[in-house]
C-alpha cells in the first residue's frame, strides 16, 4: 500500500483545572497550573496557555502509534507547575514521554511508581527541573512539568500505541472552545485520504504531487475528533520490537458462534460501594436483554467481601423482576472477587454467569477458582481495570463487554460469537503457547507471542482457523505494537498469579510500558539519575556523559556496600550509648532537684548532646536458654503479657485537658499506678454531629444517607467505622472502614490507617494481609516493614491462634524488625533502628514465652529495655515534620531541642522529613502528671497532603508485669492549630 500523508492545522486551547476524581475528561486536553511559592502557599491556577500541540500518528500492521507535542507558556510572573491530560483512544498503551531539558526533548525513563512520585517531589523542593508522567485509572495521559519560568515555555512530548481495525476505528477526541492555540495534525502509514477524518468541518486539501493532505485554520475552536479507520490488517506478520526483540502477530477477525439461547442464568452483582455510580448501565443492558431473551432460571448474587446479607435471589426470568430487586440493593463496601469466586464455584452447573463490576478489586487477589458456567464479564465504570476483566472473562470462557465503548447493540452481539483461544501455537517445530499472549474481544482475535531472530517457520491454529508460514525476523520492521500488547498482558496475568512488583517493572521497563505498577520520569542532571538510582535514558545523552554516569554510578554502589557492611557496627554503638542512658541513675528527691551531670538547656542529638562522654556498660551475660515448648494450645501464665486496650480517640485541641474517667492500670510488682487519661477527640464533622451517641439501625441510616456528601473522603469512612465499633459490631466496622479503600485516592498511606483499624476490631488477618500490601507498595521505606512486624506481634493476643501460629508470626515479626535495624536507610529515617531493638527485644521475650527462638540482627543487641513510660508516635505523610512533646511532673517538657530531663526521660532522633517514629522512654517514673502532646513543626509546600493522621501508643509498664498499651488516633488538619494534647498520665506511689 503506498504511503499517505495528511496534514491538518487547528486552533486549540484548554485551560480546565485538572480534577482529582476519576473519569474521563470533559475537555480534551486538558491543562492547568500549580504554584508553590506564593505567600499563602501552595495555590493552583488556571493560569498557563497551551501555545502548541502537535499529533502525529503512524498507521500499521494493525497498530496506531501516536506522539503528540505539547507547548505550554507561562504568561504570569511566577513560577508555575504545568498538569497535563489527554486523553488517549480506548486501548492504547503509554510507551513514551519527553521533556525539554535546555531546550531539548529529554526521554522518559521508566522507574516505580512510588519511587519516580518521590524523586519528582525532591526535585521541586530543589528547584531543578523534573517531568513525571503517568496513566489514570480512566487510560489517560498525565503529566506533571516543573519549572515553567515566567514569560517562558516547556515542551513535552507523549507517545501511545493502539491497536485498530475497521472494527475499532482510532477515536481521538479534540474538543475545546478556548483559543487561539494552534494544533498541527498528521497521520501517515496505511491508509487513504478516505480513511481520516479531521476535528471539526474542515475538508483536507490533496496535493497529490506530494502525496498528502494540508489543512489549516486559526482562530477556530477545536471542536471535533479525528478518526482514522484503516484497512484490515495482514492475517500474521513478524515485527521488531525497540528492545531488539522480534514477535510473531496474528491477527483475524472473531468467528460467530450459537444463538444466546441460556436457559439457566446468574448474575453475581458487585454492589461495592465504588461500582454504585456505574451500576445502571449493565442494569439497562440486562433489563433489554432479557426482553429478548428468556431464561428459564434467573438467579441474583449480590456481593462485596462475598455475598452480602440479603443472599442469593431466585427470581421470575423477568427483565422487571431484575430491575426491581437491584434497585434495591444497598452498595456498600469493598470488592472481593476472589470470595465470591470461591463461594460459587462447587455449585451445580450454570448456562450462563454474568459478572457485574466496576473492575476495581480492593481486597485480595483475582480469582482462582472457576465458576460452573460460561462466564461473562459486565463493566460500565470509565477506571475499569480492563486488562484484568478482559483475563477473568478469557478464563471463564466468556467476553467481557465494556459498556463504555460498546452500544447495547454491539454488546449483545458478541455474546453469539465464539471465544477464541489457540490449539496449538508452533515456531520451528516447538510448542511456544506458553509464551503467547492473545485477546478476542468479539470483533478481533490478537495474538503475540515473541521470537527467536534465526526462527524459520510457524503455524498456529485457533477456532477454524489454521495459519502456517514463512518466518524472517532478520527482515522484520520496527514496530513496538505486538511487544508492547504481548508486554501488558502478560504482566496482567503474572499480576494475577502473584509476581512480585519488582518482576512487574522489570517487565514494564523491558518493554517501555506504562502500567500499574509504574510511572515515566525526566530528571536534569546526570548527578539527579544518580542520586535516585535510575537508569540513564541513554539516546538523551552522549557517550562521554554515558561514561561519567557508569563512574558515578560505580561509585555510589560502593559507598552503599561501605554503609551495608558497617551498619550493625554503626547500630551496636548507637545501642550501647541507649544502654548508658538505661543503667545512668536519674533519681531525684523531688522536683526541684538535679542530679550533678545534668547540664541546663542542653539541645541537639542524642547521641551528640548527652551520649557522647558516658562509657557504655559492660556487655550484658548471655540470655539463659528458652524454656522448653508449651504444649501447642497452651498459653503460658508466667510471662508479662501484653494487654491490648480499646483504642480511643485522641482529645480536642485545647489547652488544658478536662478531667476525665481515669484508666487505672496497677502493676503487680511495680511501686507505682500509672492511670491515663485520654478525653475523647470530638472534631468538628457534621456527620459525627448527626450520629451523635445513636446505634443500630438509626447509626446505619446515618451512615448512608451521610455517605452522599462525605463518602469521598477516607476519614468519613474511618470514622464511621469508629462509632460502628464503639456501638459493639466489630464486623460492621470492619465493612465499613474497608469502604475507605474504594475511593480513587487509595494510596499506601490509606491502607496503612484501615489496618491498624482492623487490628483494633479484631480482624487481624486481615490487618496483616493490608500491611503486607503496603510492604510490597513501598519497600525502601523502613516503616512499613516495622509496621507489619508490630502487627503480627500485635495479632499474637488476639484469640484463635495455635501456639505454632504464634511462634510462626513473631518470628517473622522479629525477621522484620530485623530487616529495619541492619538495612542503612536514608538518613532521614536516622533513630528508627533503635527502636526498632526495644521493640525487637520485647517481641524475642514473648517469642521465647511461647517456645519459639531467633535471633537479632546482632548479638551485641540482646538486651530487653523494660520501662514504667515508652511513647511512640507516627504519622502517615512524607516530608511533614511532627513533633513529640512530654511535659514532665518536674515541669520540664522533653522534645527535640531537650531531648534528655533531669529524670531520665528520653527522646529518640528527631524525624523531620515524615512518618516517625518518634519515642519517649522513662525507667523509672517519677510520681506526678505527665502531659503528651503532638507538635505541627511543619508541612510540605509541595505536596501539603491534607490531614495528618497521628498514632500514638502509649504503653505503661512496658516489658514488665502488668504491661498495657492504649492506642490514641487523631488528625490534624491545619499547620495553625500547632499543638494538640494527646493524653495525661498520672503515676503515685502505692505506699
Amino acid at each position: 500500500m503506498s504511503r499517505h500523508t495528511l496534514i491538518g492545522s487547528f486552533l486549540s486551547v484548554s485551560l480546565l483545572a485538572l480534577g482529582a476524581s476519576a473519569g474521563f475528561a470533559q475537555s480534551n486536553p486538558e491543562l492547568s497550573s500549580v504554584s508553590y511559592f506564593t505567600t499563602d502557599g501552595r495555590q493552583e491556577t488556571n493560569e498557563l496557555l497551551l501555545k502548541s500541540l502537535d499529533i502525529s500518528v503512524h498507521v500499521n500492521d494493525g497498530f496506531a502509534e501516536t506522539t503528540a507535542i505539547a507547548e505550554f507558556r507561562n504568561p504570569t510572573n511566577q513560577t508555575l507547575e504545568g498538569n497535563f491530560t489527554f486523553d488517549m483512544p480506548a486501548g492504547s498503551m503509554l510507551v513514551g514521554y519527553g521533556l525539554d531539558i535546555n531546550g531539548t526533548l529529554r526521554d522518559g525513563v521508566i522507574v516505580e511508581k512510588l519511587q519516580a512520585e518521590r524523586a519528582f517531589n525532591e526535585r521541586i523542593r530543589r528547584g531543578v527541573d523534573p517531568g513525571l508522567a503517568e496513566v489514570s485509572r480512566t487510560n489517560a495521559f498525565e503529566t506533571r512539568v516543573f519549572p515553567i519560568l515566567p514569560d517562558q515555555t516547556r515542551q513535552i512530548s507523549v507517545t501511545f500505541i493502539t491497536p485498530v481495525s475497521p472494527d475499532e476505528p482510532y477515536i481521538l477526541p479534540l474538543e475545546s472552545g478556548v483559543s487561539p492555540n494552534i494544533l498541527n495534525i498528521e497521520v501517515t502509514g496505511d491508509i487513504t485520504l478516505a480513511d481520516v477524518q479531521m476535528p471539526g468541518a474542515h475538508a483536507a486539501e490533496w496535493d497529490a504531487s506530494i502525496d498528502s493532505a494540508v489543512l489549516h485554520a486559526e482562530g477556530v475552536p477545536l471542536n471535533g475528533t479525528l478518526a482514522i479507520t484503516p484497512e484490515s490488517p495482514e492475517r500474521y506478520s513478524v515485527s521488531r520490537h525497540s528492545s531488539g526483540r522480534p514477535f510473531l502477530s496474528v491477527n483475524i477477525p472473531s468467528e460467530a458462534g450459537p444463538r444466546f439461547t441460556p436457559e439457566s442464568v446468574r448474575i453475581l452483582w458487585d454492589v461495592s460501594y465504588s461500582h454504585e455510580a456505574s451500576s445502571d448501565v449493565p442494569l439497562d443492558f440486562l433489563t433489554q436483554l432479557f426482553f429478548e431473551v428468556r431464561p428459564y432460571a434467573l438467579e441474583l448474587i449480590p456481593f462485596s467481601r462475598g455475598i452480602t446479607d440479603r443472599g442469593r435471589i431466585d427470581m421470575r426470568p423477568e427483565p422487571e423482576e431484575l430491575r426491581y430487586f437491584v434497585e434495591d440493593l444497598d452498595f456498600d463496601g469493598p470488592t472481593d472477587l476472589a470470595a465470591i469466586f470461591a463461594a460459587e464455584a462447587d455449585r451445580s452447573r450454570a448456562d450462563i454467569c454474568f459478572l457485574v463490576t466496576d473492575g476495581r478489586v480492593t481486597l485480595g487477589d483475582l480469582p482462582t477458582h472457576r465458576l460452573p458456567c460460561q462466564l461473562h464479564v459486565i463493566s460500565a465504570a470509565e477506571d475499569a481495570d480492563d486488562a484484568a476483566l478482559e483475563m477473568i472473562a478469557e478464563r471463564g470462557g466468556g467476553h467481557y463487554l465494556d459498556l463504555t465503548e460498546l452500544n447495547f447493540q454491539t454488546a449483545e452481539r458478541r455474546l453469539s460469537q465464539s471465544v477464541l483461544s489457540p490449539r496449538q501455537v508452533m515456531v520451528d517445530g516447538r510448542n511456544v503457547l506458553a509464551d503467547a499472549e492473545w485477546v478476542d474481544d468479539g470483533d478481533r482475535f490478537r495474538l503475540f507471542v515473541p521470537i527467536s531472530p534465526s526462527a524459520r517457520s510457524f503455524s498456529v491454529g485457533v477456532g477454524s482457523a489454521n495459519l502456517a508460514g514463512a518466518l524472517n525476523p532478520s527482515r522484520a520492521p520496527r514496530n513496538d505494537g505486538a511487544g508492547a500488547s504481548w508486554a501488558r498482558e502478560r504482566i496482567a496475568s503474572e499480576r494475577a498469579l502473584g509476581a512480585s512488583r519488582d518482576e512487574l517493572v522489570d517487565l514494564s521497563r523491558t518493554y517501555s510500558v506504562v502500567t500499574d505498577e509504574t510511572s515515566l520520569l525526566v530528571l536534569e542532571t546526570i548527578s539527579d539519575y544518580v542520586e535516585n538510582g535510575i537508569a540513564l535514558p541513554e539516546d538523551s545523552f552522549t557517550k562521554d556523559e554515558q561514561d561519567r554516569y557508569a563512574e558515578l554510578m560505580t561509585s555510589r554502589e560502593q559507598m552503599l556496600a561501605r554503609e551495608q557492611r558497617d551498619r550493625l557496627e554503626r547500630v551496636s554503638s548507637l545501642w550501647a550509648r541507649q544502654l548508658s542512658w538505661y543503667e545512668r541513675d536519674f533519681s531525684l528527691t523531688s522536683a526541684d532537684d538535679t542530679p550533678s551531670d545534668y547540664v541546663e538547656g542542653e539541645t541537639g542529638s542524642i547521641d551528640e548532646a548527652w551520649m557522647s562522654d558516658i562509657p557504655p556498660p559492660p556487655p550484658p551475660p548471655p540470655p539463659p536458654p528458652p524454656p522448653p515448648p508449651p504444649p501447642e494450645d497452651a498459653m503460658p501464665t508466667t510471662p508479662p503479657t501484653m494487654n491490648m486496650q480499646r483504642i480511643t480517640p485522641a482529645p480536642a485541641p485545647h489547652a488544658e485537658m478536662a478531667t476525665g474517667e481515669s484508666l487505672n492500670v496497677t502493676a503487680s510488682q511495680a511501686p507505682e499506678t500509672i492511670a491515663l487519661n485520654v478525653q475523647p477527640w470530638t472534631p468538628d464533622r457534621p456527620y459525627l454531629a448527626e450520629a451523635g451517641d445513636f446505634c443500630a439501625p438509626v447509626l446505619e441510616d446515618v451512615y448512608m444517607s451521610e455517605r452522599r456528601e462525605y463518602g469521598v473522603l477516607p476519614s468519613y469512612f474511618l470514622e464511621m467505622a469508629d462509632l460502628f465499633e464503639r456501638c459493639g459490631d466489630s464486623a460492621r466496622a470492619a465493612n465499613v472502614v474497608l469502604t475507605a479503600l474504594e475511593l480513587p485516592t487509595r494510596n499506601a498511606d490509606t491502607l496503612t490507617a484501615v489496618a491498624y483499624r482492623l487490628l483494633r476490631y479484631g480482624d487481624s488477618d486481615r490487618a496483616i494481609d493490608l500491611f503486607r500490601e503496603v510492604l510490597t507498595i513501598d519497600p525502601n521505606r523502613p516503616q512499613p516493614w516495622r509496621d507489619l512486624a508490630l502487627a503480627l506481634y500485635q495479632s499474637t493476643e488476639l484469640p484463635g491462634l495455635t501456639s505454632s501460629e504464634k511462634r510462626a508470626r513473631l518470628a517473622e515479626a522479629i525477621e522484620h524488625l530485623n530487616h529495619v535495624i541492619s538495612t542503612p536507610w536514608s538518613g532521614a529515617y536516622d533513630g528508627i533502628e533503635a527502636i526498632a531493638t526495644v521493640e525487637a527485644n520485647r517481641i524475642l521475650e514473648r517469642l521465647e514465652a511461647v517456645g519459639g527462638e531467633a535471633e537479632l540482627a546482632s548479638d551485641t543487641l540482646l538486651t530487653p529495655m523494660p520501662v514504667d513510660l515508652r511513647i511512640v508516635v507516627s504519622w502517615n505523610v512524607d516530608e511533614v515534620d511532627m513533633d513529640l512533646w512530654v511535659t514532665e511532673p518536674t515541669g520540664e517538657t522533653v522534645k527535640y531541642s531537650n531531648p534528655l530531663s533531669r529524670i531520665g526521660g528520653r527522646l529518640s532522633n528527631d524525624m523531620t522529613d515524615g512518618y516517625g517514629p518518634e519515642e519517649y522512654l522513662l525507667r523509672n517514673a517519677m510520681p506526678g502528671t505527665y502531659e503528651v502532646r503532638m507538635d505541627y513543626f511543619s508541612t510540605d509546600v509541595v505536596n501539603p497532603n491534607g490531614a495528618v493522621a497521628i498514632q500514638a501508643e502509649i504503653w505503661r509498664n512496658y516489658g514488665q508485669p502488668g504491661e498495657s498499651m492504649e492506642r490514641v488516633e487523631l488528625e490534624f488538619t491545619d499547620m495553625n492549630q500547632s499543638e494538640y494534647l494527646i493524653a495525661t498520665i498520672d503515676v503515685s506511689d502505692d505506699e
